[in-house]
């Protein structure tokens, strides 16, 4: 079976993936279908978001005079990973007739998620500043959280990439403001939508197993297919769209307090 895995990955790299990401300007609709959407391979557009407002009005100061007290949705972990499988002890707690006590039994593989806060931007921002502040906090709501959360933003950026909109022949379903920094990671997925992201400043059968490598630091001896992986890095920098097609494993972090906004 892992002649077969390692075949796969010698056509993939051979037949379709590219050695690394290409970066363009933003192409005409058909352009970016012809050779991007329709193949599925991603690309970095460096010049879409020129003509955003917010790429010269969004300063801290900015949006916090803006925003102020708009509450939103803030996630916070103990160590910057939402939606992950982590070691978790098991702990059993005895009580006998006198004192209760507990006893840790083993370990077995949990997979938790952020919990969420609602507080005011400004006290998000005040959060993610403060080296005191117990967790990483995480402004990294979904469904459709810019128009949702942030009406005030709205008309900051474009409500669609133009290009890409006509190349789908649909406009985004939802549109997301994230903000966070290099504590914050995903744990690497998929996604069953084109994502377009624009930086602005337990085993059981019955259940679908959660992907626990990461791929910059794969286990080689635990997960021995790993050594097959050939991922490809990429760094966003302000100013710059990545389009990431559907169904493609990825794992994302910031290399500093960075904003985002993510059209799907």
């Amino acid at each position: 079976m892992e002649q077969v895995f390692e075949q796969l990955s010698e056509d993939s790299k051979d037949f379709w993936t590219p050695r690394s990401i290409a970066r363009i300007p933003q192409p005409t609709p058909l352009e970016f279908y012809r050779n991007y959407v329709s193949k599925n391979i991603p690309v970095i557009i460096t010049n879409a978001m020129d003509s955003w407002p917010a790429m010269a009005k969004w300063t801290n100061e900015y949006l916090v005079d803006t925003l102020g007290e708009t509450q939103v949705t803030v996630d916070v972990t103990p160590f910057g990973y939402g939606d992950a499988v982590v070691r978790h002890s098991i702990v059993h707690t005895w009580h006998p007739l006198t004192h209760p006590f507990q006893t840790t039994v083993g370990t077995d593989n949990v997979f938790v998620m952020p919990e969420e806060r609602s507080m005011s931007f400004r006290d998000f921002l005040a959060i993610l500043h403060d080296p005191c502040f117990d967790g990483v906090p995480y402004l990294s709501h979904q469904n459709d959280s810019l128009r949702d959360q942030f009406p005030a933003l709205v008309d900051d950026v474009d409500p669609m990439l133009a290009f890409a909109s006509e190349a789908f022949g649909n406009t985004p379903e939802a549109v997301n403001l994230w903000i966070g920094d290099e504590r914050a990671v995903s744990t690497m997925h998929k996604d069953h939508y084109e994502v377009r992201q624009s930086i602005a400043m337990q085993d059981n059968n019955d259940l679908t197993p959660w992907i626990p490598v990461n791929p910059l630091h794969p286990q080689v001896e635990k997960y021995p297919l790993t050594k097959h992986l050939q991922p490809l890095v990429v760094t966003l920098e302000a100013g710059e769209t990545l389009y990431l097609p559907s169904l493609w494993y990825h794992r994302a972090t910031q290399l500093t307090e960075t904003v985002a906004v993510n059209y799907w």
